[in-house]
């Protein structure tokens, strides 16, 4: 690797861990820190494992998801073997990134596996992406509705109706410009809201660790749209990992409901970590084409 190569690669990384330091020191800045310690130290650590177990059913979905969409290119990838590689992808996200990202690494371990040139599983990892993006944006229009204590879930808001407008129209152009994904399209959407859902769930769970009162309609979709939000925001490569990221959402906008900024910073810390826990046996894992 040339010394240009180099200064650019490490520079990004760099650059990320400041970034997620800035965002911690950001948050932080919102809290009672005695407040955030005894917090802490009552936690319910039994339902963050709870948090662990959703969390890692999502991913198998996911990766599920991503097997599903490969059809749409002709391949049959093992269940088994995809899993495994998607966990990998998962720790390289988090651990290496501005070196061979996940996305990166699957896209050059199914061209090895298939013979086919890596180009080929672009698109299909980046359908990935974003019919992940799509269930959240989905799911935040589902939630809107709510964040004003509205009782009845038939009383929708008129904001829901750009967000069904937005799926079609992001349907329509796959239909005519990447026709060849139309047909995984709407499974695919479905099974991403089931994977944004297990780890909605995942965010409950810590909810009840910390013992928050959100037990209302309208408090769970608080905790869920800011969550979502979060998951927006961690998706942009700029954070370790996305590390930082949701720390600052969530000490953002949680307060603007009313909610205690300290306890939605150590909400997002515990996600975090169980999404640190859950990617760590992906590093062990050595690549095989079997």
């Amino acid at each position: 690797m040339t010394t240009s190569k180099q200064i650019k690669k490490y520079g990004w990384v760099a650059l990320k861990l400041v970034l997620s330091i800035l965002g911690f020191w950001y948050a932080f800045r919102f809290i009672d820190l005695e407040l955030f310690t005894e917090t802490i130290r009552e936690t319910k650590y039994g339902y963050v494992a709870l948090a662990v177990l959703l969390y890692l059913l999502s991913q198998l979905v996911s990766s599920y998801r991503l097997k599903y969409i490969l059809t749409a290119v002709g391949d049959n990838i093992p269940s088994k073997w995809n899993a495994m590689l998607y966990w990998q992808g998962m720790a390289y996200n988090l651990f290496l990134p501005g070196g061979i990202g996940g996305d990166a690494y699957k896209i050059l371990a199914y061209s090895k596996r298939t013979d086919k040139k890596a180009k080929t599983y672009v698109l299909p990892l980046l359908a990935d992406r974003l019919l992940g993006l799509a269930a959240i944006v989905i799911l935040v229009g589902v939630c809107m509705p709510y964040l004003s204590d509205i009782e009845v879930w038939w009383q929708i808001n008129w904001s829901i109706l750009p967000i069904l407008f937005l799926v079609v129209l992001v349907y329509v152009i796959v239909l005519k410009w990447f026709h060849t994904f139309a047909k995984i399209f709407w499974k695919s959407i479905g099974q991403s809201i089931v994977i944004q859902l297990l780890q909605v769930g995942a965010v409950y769970s810590i909810l009840l660790a910390i013992e928050v009162d959100l037990f209302t309609v309208a408090a769970l979709s608080i905790a869920s749209f800011v969550f979502l939000i979060s998951s927006i925001a961690t998706a942009i490569p700029v954070f370790l990992g996305g590390l930082g990221a949701r720390e600052v959402i969530f000490a953002t906008i949680f307060p603007m409901f009313g909610l205690a900024s300290t306890e939605g910073v150590w909400i997002a810390m515990l996600f975090s970590i169980v999404v640190i826990i859950s990617s760590v046996p992906g590093l062990f894992f050595g690549f095989s084409k079997d």
